[in-house]
Order: structure tokens, then sequence, then C-alpha cells
């Protein structure tokens, strides 16, 4: 067994999917044994099971000296046989621990976000970060394609795991409630594509008229938020449309919304500044609930859904696309839902970590 040390931008109770699959591969690797120590960048944390979560802090004009203070001082104390990077200023860190500690292994997590950077220097940076990492992995095959020739051939694929809590439901067959009621969760911030679907509902209406769209996450993007308002406003659709905040930790209210939809959705677009969807955890959360999903062709979504057998995949902007994906899901909606569950029953945490494992020296 070994010793891992874990360096993150985000964990729980942060939200989101690079906090989710923290978590999750910090328990998974902890649950078949090895020992554990996470560093994350944040100033409140959710404690693991059997291993200490140590925060930095984000702010002040020091806070990246002191980030990388605490993680090299978590190195001396700690004393890991494995140091594990994930996202792209913990990869900036690791690279200067590989200066002093060149005898450790060192293993980068990459989310397609931090391959994406649209600044010369940051890009460039980590780009040199990842040429000192003894191994890549990449949570999607998107991501992996996103990297230089020379790195696809040290990289490896994991995909992202689902907590345990989403695993747990009876394996039930769910029926279509006759209404379509669609949902999406995740921060709402652009690259979720929600636009994309308050556009389709004039023509989605038109052949299901009790149609509503509910959008769930963290309104940190408020422009953004209002902007969907106004565009639904416009299409007159505003009354088919809710927008709620639920809190990640808060497992009851999003398992019932993912059991009360007919379809998720994900039609995801990478921005211009580099944003990009580098797997979509939420899908397999909707598919564990025996929820069928539709996501975008292009991105990490496109092997979160298995095509015609959990879900659907299309290009985002085609409205066509989505009212054929719809009638598909919904004529054959009892197979999708059987599929969706054995679909998300393959994403576990002892998976996942099996295939860390299998990385180490």
């Amino acid at each position: 067994m070994k010793k891992v040390l874990l360096v993150v931008n985000e964990f729980p109770p942060v939200t989101g999917g690079v906090a989710a699959h923290a978590f999750q591969l910090a328990e998974g690797l902890s649950n078949i044994g090895h020992t554990l120590r996470v560093v994350t960048f944040q100033q409140k944390v959710r404690q693991g099971s059997f291993y200490q979560v140590v925060c930095t802090g984000h702010k002040g004009l020091f806070r990246y000296l002191n980030r990388f203070f605490t993680c090299f001082r978590a190195v001396l104390s700690f004393k890991p046989d494995v140091i594990i990077a994930s996202n792209k200023f913990p990869v900036w860190v690791g690279y200067c621990l590989k200066l002093f500690f060149p005898g450790k292994q060192f293993i980068a997590v990459l989310h397609g976000n931090e391959l994406l950077q649209q600044n010369y220097f940051a890009k460039r940076f980590t780009e040199i970060s990842l040429n000192k990492f003894d191994k890549l992995v990449a949570v999607s095959s998107y991501t992996a394609s996103l990297l230089k020739p020379h790195q696809r051939e040290r990289c490896d694929i994991i995909l992202n795991a689902l907590d345990v809590k989403w695993l747990k439901g009876e394996n039930r067959v769910k029926t279509f409630s006759g209404k379509l009621n669609l949902l999406t969760v995740g921060t709402v911030r652009p690259r979720k594509g929600h636009a994309n679907i308050i556009r389709a509902l004039p023509v989605l209406a038109k052949g299901y008229p009790e149609v509503n769209y509910t959008i769930c996450g963290a309104f940190e993007f408020p422009v953004y938020v209002s902007e969907l308002k106004t565009l639904a406003d416009s299409l007159g659709v505003a009354q088919r449309i809710r927008f709620v905040q639920i809190p990640y930790s808060d497992f009851s209210s999003l398992h019932t919304l993912y059991k009360e939809c007919d379809i998720y959705l994900l039609l995801s677009e990478t921005q211009p500044n580099g944003d990009t969807e580098g797997f979509g955890i939420s899908i397999l959360e909707a598919n564990s609930c025996g929820t069928p999903a539709i996501g975008a062709k292009q991105g990490g979504t496109a092997e979160a859904v298995k095509d015609s057998k959990s879900g659907r995949l299309i290009t985002p902007q085609n409205t066509s696309e989505l009212l054929h994906a719809v009638e598909e899901i919904v004529k054959h909606y009892e197979s999708y839902s059987l599929d969706a569950q054995a679909r998300a029953a393959q994403f576990t945490k002892e998976k996942m970590a099996r295939s860390f494992e299998d990385l180490f020296y």
C-alpha cells in the first residue's frame, strides 16, 4: 500500500465535477487500503472518512505562496510515495514540488479546462509542468485529445466515479410521466448549454403541451442567469421554466429532482475562454435514478452517455435533433430507463481507485 498526497483546487462542500472527482478519488483510494492526505485550495472543507484534509484558504496577496508552502510542508511531514495533482494550479504546484522531490511519483489529473486556457503564459507553464509529471490521467477521451501528441503517449483515461449514495437505490424501471419534465443540474454557467434547451421549448411544446424545464444549480454567474430569463421571456416560455438552488450536500432534494424529471439534459458547449465540460457526472447521477439523458456530441458528455442505450447524443444547438431524441426516448422509455441504471452502476469509486492504483510504481 502507498501513502498518497492528493492536491486539489476544490473539495466538498464545494460543488461541481472537479470537487466530486477529488472526493471520490480520495474515498476510493482510502477504501482499498492506501493512506491518504488531501490539500485543497479553499477555506472550508468536508473531512474524509479515514484521512486528513488540509485547507490553504484562497484569499490574500500571498495566497499562491501559501498554497505552495502548505503542500511543501505536507510532503515533508506526510512523506508520501505518490503525489496526485488535480486541475490547473495543483499541476503548477506539482511541477514546483517535483524540483524538490524528484524521487517521488507525480500524477496529474486533467479535466479539460486547464488545457484550453487562452492566456499564453498560463497555457505554456501548464504544458511545461505536465512534461515533468511521471503520469497523466484524463477524465475522458475528449480531455486526452486536447493534449500534445507526446503527452498523449503518457496519458491514461480513467473516467469519473459516482458517489456510493447514488448507487444504493432500488433498481426499478421508471415510466414516462406524460408531461415531459426536463432538468439540468450544475453551476448555472454558459458552458452548460441551458439556452439551447430554452430555445427548443416552443417546438417541444407543440408535441408536449405540459413540457417544463428545471434549471438547478448555484447562481455564480448572475449576468448569465439574467440572460436566460430574458431569452425565456422573449420566446414566451418563462412560465415553463423554474430556477432552483439546492446545495449539493442536500442529497434528498437532488434525488427527488432526478426521480421526478423524465429526461436529463446537458447540451454543453465549449466557451471561447476555454471553459469546457470534461465529462458530466450529473448525467450519471440522473441515470442512477432511472432517468435517461440527452447530451452533446461534443466534449466529455459524449462519454457519459451511452448513445441509444442510456440516452441520446445530439448537436447542442440543433432543435430538430433534440425533438427527435426526445421522441425516441419517450417511445422506448422503460428500456432507456433500465439501461440508464445499468450504465450508472459501472462507475464506482473502487473501480476508479483501482485504475489509479495500477499506475503506482
